[in-house]
């Protein structure tokens, strides 16, 4: 599987009642096929390692509003 590469934000963190968490993430309207890939993925019961990174682009050159 190739990586899927789209530039987000993080919308929101919540703690689980087992102590687990969950993460949310914001993506813009360009990362539709990445959006399509995770869907695939979630159907598919595709368990994944995420690495993230800072966006070196100035943030307010973002493509989406967080």
């Amino acid at each position: 599987m190739k990586p899927i590469e789209f530039p987000c934000a993080v919308a929101r963190v919540t703690t689980m009642a087992d102590g687990s968490f969950r993460v949310y993430f914001d993506l813009p309207e360009t990362a539709l096929m990445a959006a399509a890939e995770l869907m695939a993925c979630k159907r598919d019961g595709v368990y994944l390692v995420a690495t993230v990174l800072p966006n070196e682009e100035d943030s307010r050159e973002r493509e989406f509003d967080v």
